[in-house]
């Protein structure tokens, strides 16, 4: 069978209308994914196009996948069975936002579902073939009613992100990956085999539905651990979150009591230059007077904004400056909310000061660490400048060749945060000055949840 009759009977023959409810549900499988939260009229024309697009994209791409496929047969059977999975590959990766390892988990899940269910319907068909002899309402059945998993799976897939939580481990990240390849290696190996046998194929059955259950469980496992450990940050940020407003209380109260004891001293010490101005000592006046001038009153630098949060966090950096003896300067423009995670802010301000106080090398005692956190249309941008030892800075930041306990996180830790909010950061050294420049997206809906 050449190319063009593989076309024609692919039409004629195998695109019957099981195949459309088919792919009906194979599509909204796919689109479920990122299914609007709120329904306008921009938000349904775009969903209503995905749909149309996808079954379309399903139509004619499986219809070249069987034409190509009656050109290899035997082995056909195998490359029309993978070329399912190839469209729901091309979805995830353009519409899923998300990490890539989180994507590329969600796609191994989808792919062994497509697969599986496949096989599934396969046996099926076989089973009221030879059991009934072909009923045509029990065919239609089989050919269709499987493919709703798929829905199912991926309802559960949105239902139970991942996407908007912490870091999977490498354990998790194994333990899935090994048991979709399984599936898969399963589910085409089947794609080539048949039997007579009732019995074999509802074991067969019963073990690709089995082994969707351990792979969507072992997600929704995944999740649920997953879950909890972020409540559990959540919860030590919020904490910290609350020692570092306790910090500012202290602060300003320590600042409040020697702004008294200064308004104390100062009557006093006006009243002793008035006598000696009376007096007509000048000189031990003027003496004095610059003495009085000279004199370095110890107090602590507060730091407030609309949001709270953020105000602590500088808080705590501005008093880490001081214990270190290092300037350093904050300016925030945010709003009282951001749609940010706490323990993330925390973990990426702090990082990013933290850098610039370890590696400040000031040039002239005027020089200090200036740091910005603003807002940019749809966008928190947060950039830091402080003068360094250019050969230290050079090996430290832009070269891998950092080593030794805590070394070399820092920036590790703030490339992952900028990465989950689908932000950059550049880290870069100009005239001297170490430049850290951090933008998170603020409109991506998976973390305003």
């Amino acid at each position: 069978m050449d190319f063009v009759t593989g076309l024609q009977t692919y039409f004629t023959i195998a695109l019957d209308a099981s195949m459309y409810v088919t792919f009906f549900f194979l599509t909204i499988g796919l689109v479920i994914f990122d299914w609007p939260e709120k329904y306008d009229t921009k938000s349904v024309l775009i969903l209503l196009a995905k749909i149309l697009g996808v079954y379309v994209g399903f139509v004619l791409f499986e219809s070249f996948a069987f034409a190509f496929a009656m050109l290899f047969m035997p082995y056909g059977m195998f490359i029309y069975t993978a070329s399912f999975c190839v469209i729901p590959i091309i979805y995830i990766a353009i519409f899923v936002k998300d990490t890539k390892i989180k994507k590329i988990i969600k796609m191994e899940i989808v792919v062994a579902t497509v697969l599986n269910v496949g096989s599934i319907v396969d046996f099926l068909i076989d089973m009221v073939e030879q059991g009934t002899g072909g009923n045509l309402v029990l065919n239609v059945i089989c050919r269709i009613f499987p493919y709703s998993i798929l829905v199912f799976i991926s309802y559960l897939l949105k239902k139970f992100d991942i996407g908007r939580l912490k870091t999977l481990t490498k354990s998790q990240i194994f333990l899935v990956s090994m048991t979709t390849f399984i599936l898969v290696g399963t589910a085409l190996w089947e794609a080539n085999i048949s039997t007579d046998s009732f019995s074999i194929m509802w074991l067969l059955i019963a073990s690709d539905a089995g082994g969707l259950f351990v792979l969507v469980y072992m997600y929704y496992t995944m999740h649920s651990v997953m879950e909890k450990r972020h409540r559990i940050t959540t919860l030590e940020v919020q904490s910290s979150i609350l020692e570092l407003e306790k910090d500012s209380l202290r602060i300003d109260q320590k600042n409040r009591e020697e702004l008294m004891k200064i308004r104390h001293d100062l009557k006093n010490q006006l009243s002793y230059v008035n006598a000696l101005l009376i007096e007509q000592k000048n000189d031990e006046a003027q003496q004095y007077l610059k003495g009085l001038l000279e004199q370095k009153e110890e107090y602590l630098e507060s730091f407030s904004c609309s949001n709270t949060v953020i105000s602590g966090i500088v808080n705590l950096e501005l008093t880490k400056a001081k214990i270190e003896g290092k300037k350093i300067k904050f300016r925030a423009v945010v709003p009282p909310r951001l749609p940010f995670e706490d323990s993330d802010l925390l973990s990426l301000i702090t990082n990013v000061a933290d850098n610039c106080i370890e590696n400040f090398v000031p040039e002239n005692d005027n020089d200090q660490i200036l740091i910005s956190i603003l807002t940019q249309n749809d966008y928190l941008r947060i950039v830091s400048f402080n003068t360094v030892d250019v050969e230290k800075a050079t090996k430290k930041f832009l070269s891998t060749t950092k080593s030794g306990k805590d070394h070399g996180y820092g920036t590790k830790i703030i490339k992952n945060i900028t990465d989950k909010y689908h932000g950059y950061s550049t880290f870069k050294i100009e005239n001297n000055k170490f430049i850290c420049d951090v933008v998170l997206d603020m409109s991506y809906r998976s973390y305003q949840k």
